[in-house]
């Protein structure tokens, strides 16, 4: 089994999340130091953030509030158990990615009668992991089938957008959340891209080019076979517009189309 640490990261921007997401998935790597390798797993966002706010919570003993994770550890606790380590694991052989449908934790228990596994999702198994202070582990064999290489110690390079795609800003700089670049004046600034080949476990941003042409951006496959489906977008803030009229126009156009 080897030992890996949590790092959690915005898929666009590489920074630690702030409540954006991709397909309402966000980024968790699962990184072998010792190796110098990570394997991605997709956490919903609930799950993701409840896991940065153990991960961040203050020394002591006070209690995350709404982490039903820590609670469990601490009664596990009293009852004289203990996490001893969690194992994360593929739900079934052949895999082709760890996402929270694709895997799962084995909990293991000391308890007085011996040591005791339990089955739980994956996001759950990571928070009460955290919340324990136990290791978590990946089998040797799946490392080595879906871990990628990480250089230069930076454990999420090989799962992020090319950082000149990424969006703009520092971290703990506000960004505007408003329409911006709308005519593609200042080439795909602000405009950011996403779509269903998220999904994989290494996503294949190679495989889809984008850029800006006179008053147009142009999204369009690289490759024969691209991986999934790809959208370039902006995100905004609802809560200026209550009360205003908001008005989406779009055109499509095709070539070569036939039926």
């Amino acid at each position: 089994m080897t030992i890996v640490r949590i790092v959690l990261a915005d898929p666009r921007s590489g920074r630690v999340p702030g409540g954006s997401a991709v397909n309402g998935q966000q980024l968790i790597a699962l990184a072998d130091d010792t190796g110098h390798r990570a394997v991605l797993l997709w956490l919903g966002v609930i799950g993701a953030k409840l896991l940065l706010a153990l991960l961040n919570r203050p020394a002591g003993d006070a209690v995350t509030a709404g982490v039903l994770e820590e609670t469990a550890a601490r009664l596990l606790h009293a009852a004289g158990m203990a996490v001893t380590a969690v194992d994360i694991e593929p739900a079934s052989e052949g895999v082709p990615e760890l996402r929270s449908d694709t895997a799962a934790a084995r909990v293991e228990l000391a308890t007085a009668a011996g040591t005791r596994h339990v089955i739980v999702s994956a996001g759950y198994g990571l928070k009460l992991a955290v919340a324990a202070g136990a290791p978590v582990r990946v089998a040797d064999e799946v490392m080595d089938r879906l871990a990628v290489p990480v250089h230069d110690e930076d454990v999420l390079a090989p799962f992020l957008l090319p950082a000149a795609d990424r969006p703009p800003g520092r971290p703990g700089q506000a960004r505007r959340f408003e329409p911006r670049n709308m005519a593609f004046t200042d080439g795909l600034d602000r405009w950011e891209l996403a779509g269903s080949f998220l999904a994989a476990g290494r996503p294949h941003w190679q495989d889809y080019s984008r850029a800006a042409v006179g008053l147009s951006a142009v999204l369009a496959s690289a490759v024969p076979d691209p991986s999934g489906s790809a959208v370039l977008f902006q995100e905004i803030y609802a809560d200026v517009y209550p009360g205003r009229t908001v008005t989406f126009r779009e055109q499509l156009r095709t070539t070569g189309v036939t039926g």
